[in-house]
Formats: structure tokens, sequence, C-alpha cells
């Protein structure tokens, strides 16, 4: 197993081929591990934090909490938090320590994505923030013959193929894309992704975002209405944050 701590530098592109990994990451005032799990358990419970899981393996996976036990489907995903172990026979993972998310389920990875996104790709946001601000994971859908544009993210992406063929072209190099192939680009690295013949799937981990419920903007409290106001507009009966 690979166990490394990734950097801050644009041009430190980590893309790894389907073997099992663990490595650190730090972004965004986020901090944990990620990496692909092949016929092993992982031990996450010395802290509490969530753990954000695709399942690409034909056979179940067991994710536990320290209270409840979950069963991951093929191709299911989840977003689990508490005292986390994980027993997988092939799972991709992040794990952010900390951090608190709702626990969620669900799966399998649809064909299409629900978002149109660039350069006729879509994307599907199948883990959405808690919180604005909050970390999310979406599944990208890149058609046959596509040739992203270049560009960068304000903070790092947590990725795996979950199925297709494609390349990565980042910092003057260019890496195969198959099944397996796990990647973390990081904060302003330049890249784009370009498909053949093939299609392309590929989960990424955003660690912040810019999206999201806030506390005086989601949708109970917008379309809560006294004499035809929305309480977002009346402060004084909010519920104030403690």
């Amino acid at each position: 197993m690979d166990s490394r701590n990734t950097e801050s530098d644009p041009s430190a592109f980590s893309i790894c081929p389907k073997s099992a990994s663990r490595r650190k990451f730090s972004d965004a005032s986020v901090r944990g591990e990620y990496g692909l799990a092949i016929g092993e358990k992982l031990d996450f419970s010395t802290r509490k934090g969530t753990l954000f899981a695709v399942n690409l393996a034909q056979s179940e996976s067991q994710i536990s909490n320290g209270s409840q036990t979950y069963r991951l489907g093929p191709h299911f995903y989840a977003a689990i938090y508490g005292r986390i172990s994980l027993i997988a026979e092939w799972v991709w993972y992040v794990f952010v320590s900390g951090y608190s998310a709702l626990n969620t389920i669900g799966g399998p990875i649809e064909r299409s994505g629900r978002l149109r996104y660039i350069d006729g790709c879509t994307d599907s946001l199948i883990i959405p923030p808690v919180l604005k601000g909050d970390p999310c994971l979406n599944v990208l859908y890149f058609p046959p013959g596509i040739q992203q544009t270049f560009h960068t993210h304000p903070s790092c992406r947590i990725g795996v193929v979950l199925s297709g063929k494609g390349t990565c072209h980042h910092h003057q190099s260019e890496s195969p894309l198959i099944p397996g192939t796990h990647f973390m680009i990081p904060a302003h690295g330049l890249h784009r992704f370009s498909t053949g013949k093939n299609r392309l799937v590929v989960a990424a981990f955003h660690p912040d975002s810019d999206f999201g419920p806030e506390h005086d903007f989601h949708p109970m409290v917008n379309k809560t209405l006294v004499d035809g106001l929305s309480a977002r507009h009346i402060p004084q009966i909010r519920t104030r944050v403690t």
C-alpha cells in the first residue's frame, strides 16, 4: 500500500493505477485521507469524520460508524459519519476528518448526468453539501470524442474512473484513464480530460462548495410566509444560530 501526503503545488498531480493506496490531503480547511481499498479492512476510528465512498466491485462492501453497519451494493455510493471502519473488495474513498455529513447511501450510479457542465460533458451532484461551503461528491460524464477546454479549480479534486476510457492532460504531460485509476488534481492545477471512441465516467470529490443551503436561505425558511412575506426577509422571527 502506498501512503503519501499531497502538496499544494499546482503541478503536484497524483494519478495512480488500479492498486491499493492510502494518501493524506489538506485543502480548503479540510484534512483527511483518500485512496483505493482492495480486499482489505481500513480503520479510521481513532477520530470521527465522514467517509465518502463509491463501491466499484460487483459485490457488497460494508461501512461501520461505531453504532451501525451499512451495506454498500455494487456501484452504490455513500457518505457516512462517525468512527469509521471499511471492509472492501474494491472501494474508492475519501475520509474527511471532523466533518459531519448527513448519512447517505444511494445508487447505483446512473448512466448519464442530470446537469449540463462544459464542452458536451454532464454532471450529477450525488452527495450535496449539507451547508454552503461543505464538501460534496459529483459524477462526471464524458461522451466519446470529447476534448475539454484546459481549466483549473480553486481547490483540489480527488477522483476515480468508474467506467470507460480517456486521458487526463496535465502539466505538459498526459495520463491514461481506465476503471480504477484514481487521482488528485491540486488546487489551480491546469488540466483537461479527453475521450476517443469510448465514453468516460468519473467520480469527483470537492473539499468545498460555493453552493448549498444557508441558515437564512433554504426552502423551508424561504417558503414560510407571514402575511405573504417570506421569513427570509423577517430576521426577528428566524431562529438564531448558537
